[in-house]
């Protein structure tokens, strides 16, 4: 996230980081950081920094702008999470939430009003499931074209493969949320990530998406640290 303000989530097909700072009106000053695997973070600094641009990494903190974690280590919780909460509590102030972010790994968290932050699960997201299923299983194909036909499917069972791989998917991931939600069920779903409109398509409301939740806490991280000591720069 460059200090001019673009923002770019690279998920995991990496980043053409000259045809990003192509694309900019204005050269940056310096840009954020946040990457729950280590390898292609520092070669985003390393990148950033071989063209004169200073990088910083966010981390997962155990307070920040109103939010509280609720993990007991708080460096524990990825930071893709934090700032997905983060972004909630700044977005939607006062208002109690499911946080999910449906990505390569599918997480739910709950958050309450005041920013506390109650928990959560994490659970292989829809395109993981389907890849461990091509990849433990015979006659079922390369994994790209499972998760390819693994697509939301109506009704509850199937009657061919694909379609029992999508339900059965649909249904792991479903459960997981509905069950948290079950104890909370007047709390509204936000969801953000790859998968979050398929997603989104099978829970009923109240639920709404909002694909830039991460990066509008990267954004806020970033506006916060300038003026504190939370750069991180390795």
């Amino acid at each position: 996230s460059p200090a001019s303000g673009a923002q770019m989530s690279t998920g995991s097909g990496g980043l053409d980081l000259d045809g990003l700072l192509r694309s900019l009106s204005n050269p940056p000053a310096e840009a954020w950081i946040s990457s729950v695997v280590a390898a292609p973070a520092q070669a985003l600094m390393r990148g950033f920094g071989e063209r004169g641009i200073a990088a910083h990494c966010a981390r997962s903190l155990a307070a920040l702008d109103g939010l509280t974690s609720g993990y007991s280590d708080p460096s524990q919780l990825g930071v893709d999470r934090f700032l997905a909460l983060l972004g909630a509590h700044r977005r939607w102030p006062g208002q109690n939430c499911v946080v999910v972010d449906a990505g390569t790994a599918l997480t739910v968290d709950l958050l309450r009003d005041d920013g506390q932050h109650l928990g959560g699960c994490i659970l292989p997201g829809l395109r993981l499931m389907a890849a461990a299923l091509a990849g433990g299983t015979d006659r079922l194909g390369p994994h790209s074209q499972v998760a390819k036909t693994a697509a939301a499917v109506p009704g509850t069972v199937a009657d061919h493969t694909a379609a029992a791989i999508g339900l059965g998917i649909d249904h792991a991931v479903l459960g997981a949320i509905e069950r948290i939600r079950a104890s909370h069920p007047a709390w509204p779903i936000l969801i953000c990530g790859g998968d979050a409109d398929r997603l989104a398509d099978m829970l009923s409301p109240p639920c709404q998406v909002h694909h830039g939740l991460v990066l509008d806490g990267l954004a806020r991280y970033a506006e916060l640290a300038r003026a504190s000591s939370l750069r991180s720069t390795h």
